[in-house]
């Protein structure tokens, strides 16, 4: 009997080496699946019946739409089931743009991710797009060949009708460059399409919700202040013509005015 109720309770249990069977569930599951072309998987053991999993699934760039779908459905099955012990990345590369996406429970539909790729092709020609969700929201960053490209692609990516309230988004240069939205919302937005109708080349920012800054070519300095300015809202806008005193991207900081004086900064109306 005693041996019994211990086999019993093993059983129940579940596997010793957990984080090793999980990742075996996800390449059972994934492998030959329609338009997956590969599934790699692994799992960490540190205690009998307990472990995590990591897995990666790359897509066939010409994997039909609705084989994509499911592979991905497939793959959330996964990590629903594995009951946050299991991290799957979803890797398509398309017309030279890789997507690569984190899955979660509560992660964005394919359709909205593939969108958002495409958009960032359309733009650029080329490129890579990673979404990684996490407790708190989700990142969207995207990287372009071309330091060109850096605000045409985070105007396009900008207009999408597919984000989610408190997304961030950052676009990322090779010079170091950067323009982010953390999080992307109207008046971020507004902002920056109010500098694009205006003509104004935007090289670099930050726009974080209340505050933010922007750097332009000096000639274009009076022209995008008055284009913020113009705008109602709470986003306040440091507007820069020379360039950041540190290049860490989302944390810079505009430098200070040669002559000692402040920058003038677009105030919240009220």
């Amino acid at each position: 009997m005693a041996a019994g109720v211990l086999l019993l309770a093993l059983t129940a249990c579940g596997p010793v080496n957990r984080g090793t069977s999980i990742a075996e569930d996800l390449e059972d599951a994934l492998r030959g699946a329609p338009g997956v072309t590969s599934v790699d998987a692994g799992g960490q053991n540190p205690l009998p019946w307990s472990g995590t999993a990591t897995g990666t699934v790359l897509l066939d760039p010409d994997a039909d739409p609705a084989d994509v779908a499911a592979a991905v459905a497939l793959a959330e099955q996964q990590v629903r089931d594995a009951d946050g012990d299991l991290a799957v990345t979803v890797v398509q590369d398309v017309a030279g743009t890789a997507t690569e996406v984190a899955l979660a429970p509560d992660s964005w539909v394919w359709a909205d991710l593939r969108a958002v790729r495409d958009a960032a092709a359309a733009a650029t020609g080329e490129g890579t797009l990673a979404i990684r969700p996490t407790s708190a929201t989700t990142e969207v960053e995207a990287s372009v060949a071309d330091p060109a490209a850096l605000a045409p692609v985070f105007g396009a990516l900008l207009d999408l009708p597919v984000w989610r309230a408190g997304t961030a988004l950052a676009v990322t240069a090779p010079d170091g460059a950067a323009l982010t939205a953390r999080p992307v919302d109207a008046d971020a937005t507004a902002a920056f399409r109010a500098l694009t109708a205006a003509g104004v080349p935007v090289r670099s920012g930050s726009l974080n919700g209340t505050a933010g800054w922007l750097r332009v070519p000096p000639e274009h300095e009076a022209v995008a202040r008055a284009a913020l300015d113009a705008l109602p809202g709470d986003l306040a806008v440091t507007v820069t013509g020379a360039a950041p005193t540190s290049t860490t991207g989302p944390t810079s900081t505009p430098a200070p005015d040669p002559t000692g004086a402040p920058r003038p900064t677009r105030t919240p109306r009220t």
